[in-house]
């Protein structure tokens, strides 16, 4: 924000004082933040309603939201930030009224802010928040169900249950393609991406570490037949062999990914030895 942009907005009291200190304030508060997506004009104080009512600020106040959260800016005997991350609102509303519109934001353990804002982007701002607190919360629950997915894999691995891994495998995969289409639809890309990303490069690891063990499994089976008296050696080449496609397969996911190799290359080893 460069400063005076709410110079000239705040048109009811505050001092030049207590408008450089809102926006400074507002400045440190955003560090953090990706993208502004609406500043709100102020037009009174921040009503904070959690079984007792509180009201913050007078007439300096101001609303800002980014892609992360909601942030009201209050001058009392401080200035101070109301933070309200988009994962924590249950709902919004506008309450229009003969001179004013106020600005209602439910959240789920906080109780309602209130805010009564001017201008011409509140429907806007409205609808953006609505929007993006219900994507933040959509990724936030298909993150946790990857979590889950991610511990039944690893323990399908250990346990050799290979057809148990790729059953996981295919659920984990539709639920980061969801991931990827709800996030692209709400415009949150710069705020959500990476932790999609993210996701998706533990769900190939996890592609890359089960082709591993499945060679390993390959490598142990084929070495155990050189122990009985009658060997099968054509059976044991042909588990090398399938040991080979499975590492291959592991280094181009590997490399398609970035991911690191190390464990793929010691496979190979293996089965050469």
């Amino acid at each position: 924000m460069t400063p005076g942009l709410l110079s000239g907005r705040l048109s009811r009291g505050p001092s030049e004082q207590t408008v450089t200190e809102l926006e400074t304030r507002l400045q440190e508060s955003l560090n953090s933040d990706k993208a502004v997506q609406y500043r709100l004009q102020p037009g009174g104080p921040v009503v904070h309603d959690s079984g007792d009512r509180q009201q913050h600020g007078t007439d300096a106040s101001l609303a800002v939201v980014t892609n992360h959260r909601l942030l009201f800016v209050v001058a009392d005997d401080e200035t101070t930030v109301l933070d309200v991350s988009h994962t924590a609102i249950r709902e919004t509303d506008l309450d229009s009224g003969l001179f004013t519109t106020a600005l209602i934001v439910g959240t789920w353990e906080a109780g309602r802010y209130s805010f009564r804002p001017t201008g011409e982007e509140i429907a806007a701002a409205v609808e953006y928040i609505e929007r993006a607190s219900d994507c933040w919360q959509f990724v936030e629950t298909l993150l946790q169900e990857l979590e889950s997915h991610t511990e039944r894999i690893q323990t399908a691995i250990k346990e050799r249950e290979f057809q148990t891994v790729d059953t996981v495998l295919d659920e984990a995969g539709e639920t980061t393609d969801e991931l990827d289409d709800r996030v692209e639809a709400a415009g949150l890309e710069s705020a959500l991406g990476e932790r999609v990303a993210a996701a998706r490069r533990n769900l190939q690891q996890a592609r890359v570490q089960t082709r591993c063990e499945l060679a390993r499994s390959l490598v142990d089976e084929a070495s155990s037949s050189h122990l009985k008296g009658d060997p099968d050696y054509t059976g044991a080449y042909d588990r090398y062999d399938r040991a080979r496609e499975q590492l291959s397969t592991a280094r181009a996911i590997a490399a398609e990914h970035d991911l690191d190799t190390g464990a793929v290359d010691d496979a190979f080893d293996l089965v050469e030895t």
